[in-house]
């Protein structure tokens, strides 16, 4: 059975990715640098996958991430999407949706 990684599964964009791979009997791992509420949503539409706590601007979380899972797939939908912190930190904005 496939492997599949998603960074930023909490997301709408994960949630159909995660939808669509089960669909194809992989089996889904997603990462999050903390709990959303969008996550706890997607759960409750049926989505089911194994969430590993991660900050992908971090080396080493990824890593450990990366060993657990061994995936065949990886997907990177994690990005800092609030517009308004953007434009207060775009540095900080940089290194999170280009930095894995």
């Amino acid at each position: 059975m496939k492997k599949a990684l998603i960074s930023g599964i909490s997301g709408q964009d994960g949630f159909y990715l995660t939808e669509f791979l089960q669909s194809k009997g992989y089996i889904v791992y997603g990462l999050e640098r903390r709990v959303a509420l969008e996550d706890q949503k997607n759960r409750d539409r049926g989505v089911n996958a194994v969430i590993l706590p991660c900050d992908i601007t971090n080396y080493s979380s990824v890593f450990t991430a990366m060993q657990k899972v061994m995936p065949d797939e990886i997907y990177h939908f994690a990005a800092q999407s609030d517009v308004g912190y953007s434009f207060k930190d775009p540095f900080q904005t940089f290194y999170e949706n280009f930095s894995a």
